[in-house]
């Protein structure tokens, strides 16, 4: 069976990081150790990963933990997502594949990370995205692959897998996955 979709991750694939400056300054401005708030939002989405921490929840938290109004947090939030960019080429590899292929990106993210994939551009340019916590489950888990093929309305062996990790590829190739199709 040919290829007819390709399924992206976020995170290391489509979406590069950068150094930390942003998140530095923030903690040198207040008062706070070198890694204070990447901790802080490991802590504020806890379980969130795996679908059960809300959005509120998570925002509530580092509210909290950050000291912040929550007037303040928009602003936190955009220094927590500036060193994240799209991969610009990997964009020029995927555009031209648009017209032939139907295109997902699936991220083991948070709650929040579809407003953070929409701020960085990359909701508009595939066809679905799927997030992990608002899934309930996440890769390599094989149901999150079935789900993803389900929605792009193609089986599962007809997808093309991408992510930074192999672990999570090796789940996109289960015998599992089969057995969901």
């Amino acid at each position: 069976m040919a290829i007819t979709a390709l399924i992206l991750d976020a995170g290391g694939v489509l979406v590069r990081q950068g150094p930390m400056h942003a998140r530095a300054a923030w903690e040198t401005a207040h008062g706070q150790p070198p890694g204070f708030l990447t901790e802080a939002l490991e802590h504020a989405i806890g379980a969130g990963w795996y679908g059960n921490r809300s959005e509120e929840a998570i925002r509530g938290a580092l509210i909290s933990l950050a000291g912040i109004s929550p007037a303040e947090l928009p602003g936190l939030l955009d220094v927590l997502g500036a060193h994240e960019s799209l991969d610009q080429e990997m964009i020029r590899f995927l555009m031209p594949l648009r017209s032939r292929y139907r295109t997902a990106i699936l991220a083991n993210a948070g709650p929040g990370r579809r407003a953070e994939l929409t701020r960085l551009g990359a909701v508009e340019l595939v066809d679905l995205v799927i997030v992990s916590a608002e899934e309930g489950i996440r890769k390599p888990e094989p149901e999150i692959y079935a789900r993803a093929a389900k929605r792009l309305d193609v089986a599962p062996r007809e997808c093309l897998f991408v992510d930074d990790k192999p672990a999570n590829v090796a789940g996109a190739t289960s015998s599992r996955l089969a057995a969901l199709a």
